[in-house]
């Protein structure tokens, strides 16, 4: 058995922490949509802000990922009648 078919991975959002520019010691978290890949940032701006632009511009470095992983669920197959007659007649 192939040990990698037993491990399911899941990639999180990625995720910048930007300083303020205004306030000493505060930072913001800018994600990336897992779906739509939009930017949304955790300041009071929330859509466009100085922080989705830097992150956009490459100004603010690597984000942080997050991967889990857990055993995958075992794959059952249900097969009709009419497969298991195939199945029969070609003698799988």
């Amino acid at each position: 058995m192939n040990p990698q078919a037993a491990i399911k991975s899941t990639i999180g959002p990625l995720r910048w922490t930007v300083p303020s520019a205004t306030t000493k010691g505060v930072t913001y978290e800018v994600a990336a949509d897992t779906v739509t890949g939009e930017l949304v940032c955790s300041c009071l701006a929330r859509r466009v802000c100085w922080h989705i632009k830097s992150v956009a511009a490459g100004a603010i470095g690597k984000p942080r990922v997050r991967i889990t992983q857990r055993p995958a669920r075992p794959l059952t197959v249900q097969t009709s009648a009419a497969g298991r007659e195939l199945m029969a007649m070609l003698d799988v």
